[in-house]
């Protein structure tokens, strides 16, 4: 399947990304975030849910980013000092603010409205 794009500012980077995101994409970042939780219950049925973790946050922001951005300033990798540039590193090395602006429009497309 094509899937539309679009571009955008992040400051003075031109960032292009997919206009939405699949049900495969949705399932994806969702298990995640699953498959790190634990869920107990007492005799009473009181729940107890653990295993929210920063490295759970880091995967599922990670794999939110490949489903939705396609290109920072034109490159989906590249190598700088002999080491590989996926588009997860080339988000992450933005400035904070243009990080922000990023991160705002992945999440806008990945996460549940409530």
């Amino acid at each position: 399947m094509t899937r539309e794009t679009t571009t955008f500012k992040a400051g003075e980077h031109d960032i292009e990304a997919y206009t939405f995101v699949t049900g495969r994409d949705l399932r994806n970042i969702e298990q995640t975030t699953l498959d790190s939780l634990q869920v107990k219950s007492d005799e009473k049925g009181v729940g107890d849910i653990s295993g929210f973790s920063g490295e759970m946050l880091a995967k599922r922001e990670d794999l939110q980013i490949k489903c939705v951005i396609v290109k920072v300033d034109g490159e989906t990798e590249k190598e700088i000092d002999g080491k590989k540039m996926t588009i997860v590193d080339l988000v992450l090395d933005l400035e904070a603010t243009d990080y922000g602006v990023v991160m705002e429009y992945v999440r806008d497309l990945t996460e549940k409205k409530s």
